[in-house]
């Protein structure tokens, strides 16, 4: 091989190493940044395994770095003449074990990069489809709690009045007060009512008192019990704030239990009831609701917690018929 050849080699050799140092400390740099982020969110998954990403690739900069120095050297030092000789010396001397885990490691960080990403999508997309399924309940008069949609039908109803003219009203057909549902009238504990406010802090004496609004329990003839949800179908009066604030801005809100029941509660931060925390769930729905080991007994003292933007925000009380 002619000394123009192997130089030519040998050039070619030390940039591709360049170029791959180069790209190696572009890599740290971005892990760097991603390490960092992980620490301000203090997730100490993620700073374990962007620091052991971190501490390979500064070895490999680190092997690279030699390797390119000892190719610059052999340029330098080298007679012409003995250039193929001195060339496939270095080439013997790469690591070849680095530069496969560097590959590896490449790999191995675009595989994690691409995962993130779809997990990302896949909650940006719950997101969305939780919203939209929100908005078209509400688009059909319904309530959205805990993840279900309430459609309350309304049938409409001819009346002659003693003029003799006829009359058009639509009154709710689905749930109804004991006023207007005899079979209702019947049936314990009846209409009661939770007025829902915010808890007072024993360290803030002078907290503002936000009323949250009382709401009243209606009969629902399809399952012949009396129920409650936070939703303005059941508010009575006026109220500080509405549900719809508390889905924005998060809320922790405390009611009593107005007769022995069970309630629905899905999302949030934390759920206490009498003092003590449960699980989220639907403990009045389902094959296994209302159960007697999850009734809530009458007068005891309910603490929820929502934090901001949580669109599933909301509770039911369903009562146990006396």
């Amino acid at each position: 091989m002619s000394t123009i050849v192997t130089q030519t080699l040998q050039n070619a050799n030390i940039e591709a190493l360049k170029n791959a140092l180069e790209k190696a400390r572009a890599d740290a740099k971005n892990i760097r940044a991603s390490l960092k982020d992980a620490k301000t969110r203090q997730n100490d998954f993620e700073v374990q395994m962007f620091q052991t990403a971190l501490d390979a690739k500064e070895k490999d900069i680190k092997d690279l770095e030699k390797t390119l120095q000892a190719f610059k050297a052999a340029e330098t030092t080298t007679p012409k003449a003995s250039l193929k000789t001195k060339l496939q010396k270095m080439v013997r001397n790469i690591n070849w074990k680095t530069v496969k885990n560097f590959f590896l490691f490449l790999l191995f960080c675009g595989a994690i990069a691409l995962g993130i990403h779809w997990w990302k999508q896949a909650q940006e997309a719950k997101s969305t489809s939780q919203a939209a399924l929100v908005q078209q309940c509400e688009s059909k008069g319904g309530s959205f709690t805990n993840g279900m949609c309430t459609i309350y039908e309304k049938a409409e109803q001819t009346d002659i009045n003693k003029d003799g003219q006829t009359t058009q009203q639509q009154p709710n057909t689905s749930i109804n007060s004991a006023g207007t549902n005899p079979e209702g009238a019947n049936v314990q504990p009846g209409p009661v009512v939770i007025t829902v406010t915010n808890p007072d802090d024993p360290n803030n004496p002078e907290q503002k008192k936000i009323n949250y609004g009382t709401y009243v329990a209606k009969y629902n003839r399809y399952s012949g019990i009396w129920d409650i949800a936070l939703d303005e179908d059941y508010l009575v009066g006026v109220a500080d704030k509405n549900l719809a604030d508390i889905k924005r801005e998060g809320a922790i809100i405390t009611f009593t239990m107005p007769a022995d029941g069970w309630i629905n509660n899905s999302a949030g931060l934390y759920l206490t009831v009498g003092g003590v925390e449960w699980d989220f769930g639907n403990y009045a729905e389902g094959v296994d609701g209302m159960k007697v080991e999850n009734m809530i007994s009458k007068g005891t003292p309910i603490v929820i917690a929502y934090q901001p933007n949580n669109i599933s925000a909301g509770f039911s009380l369903k009562f146990k018929n006396n």
